[in-house]
């Protein structure tokens, strides 16, 4: 009986709270954009699942509306790689608050935390490669809810009543 209670606990626990990405495709997966919105670039596209933006007069934005909930915290994480660091920038935003990242010739993992403002939040992410001076690289866009530990002390308080009281009843 134990044996059984563990094991959904253990399935609950790791299946309740995955916290599945609230981002469309952010892998680009699917080989194109599909999910998100694209405005400038003139030379975009998605090249063995990463998206690629090049040699554009200006800025180019890949965005998308997620949906959220107002108060909650989110971690947002995202892969970039720059071909060359002259004439290259990069920024992302969130509901229009700008950070910038640091331009860099290798793979870099970056990653944001936000607290929603409202039950819909717009990412974006802003590219600008003067001509000739090569690729911004996107790839593994995720937003993720963070668990709240209010809501884990009770699920755990939950469990271990669940397991007490069939102990008692065991008996």
């Amino acid at each position: 009986m134990k044996t059984k209670i563990f094991a959904y606990l253990f399935a609950f626990l790791f299946t309740g709270f995955a916290n599945a990405s609230l981002i469309t495709n952010g892998d680009f997966a699917t080989g194109d954009i599909s999910g998100w919105n694209l405005t400038g670039g003139e030379w975009s596209q998605v090249e063995s699942g990463v998206f690629r933006e090049y040699d554009n007069s200006g800025w180019a934005v890949l965005s998308q509306d997620i949906t959220t909930n107002t108060g909650q915290a989110y971690d947002l994480s995202f892969d970039t790689f720059a071909s060359f660091i002259q004439g290259n920038d990069f920024a992302w935003t969130v509901d229009g608050v700008l950070n910038s990242i640091a331009t860099t010739t290798e793979w870099v993992t970056n990653t944001g935390s936000f607290s929603a403002t409202d039950t819909t939040t717009n990412v974006a992410f802003y590219m600008a490669t003067d001509p000739g001076t090569g690729t911004w690289r996107l790839d593994n866009v995720s937003v993720t809810a963070v668990a709240e530990p209010s809501a884990l002390i009770l699920l755990a308080f939950g469990l271990l009543m669940l397991a007490y009281s069939r102990k008692r009843k065991a008996l």
